[in-house]
C-alpha cells in the first residue's frame, strides 16, 4: 500500500499502522496499547462467530491521529521533543 493511501486512511488494525504507517515492529504498539499509553479497539467479529465463542486473535485497530499524538508525545527527536 502506498504511503499516499496510508496517509488517507484514519483507521487501520495495529500491525499495519506499525508496519506501514510508521514502519516499526508491531510490537511497539501493542506495549503502547497494553500499557493504557494509545487506545485501541477491538472490532467486532461481524460473521463466522458461534455463540458465546472467544477470540483466539485480537482485531485491535487505532486511530492515526492517537498514533501521531502519542508519538509526539513519547518520542524524542535529535533535538528534543516534537
Amino acid at each position: 500500500m502506498s504511503a499516499e493511501r496510508v496517509c488517507e486512511r484514519k483507521w487501520m488494525p495495529y500491525a499495519q499502522a506499525a508496519r506501514d504507517y510508521l514502519g516499526i515492529s508491531p510490537d511497539v504498539l501493542r506495549g503502547a496499547i497494553n500499557s493504557g499509553e494509545l487506545p485501541a479497539y477491538e472490532k467486532p467479529i461481524t460473521r463466522g462467530r458461534k455463540e458465546g465463542a472467544r477470540r483466539q486473535n485480537h482485531s485491535y485497530f487505532v486511530n492515526l491521529t492517537d498514533v501521531d499524538t502519542w508519538i509526539r508525545e513519547c518520542w524524542a527527536t535529535p533535538e528534543g521533543r516534537f
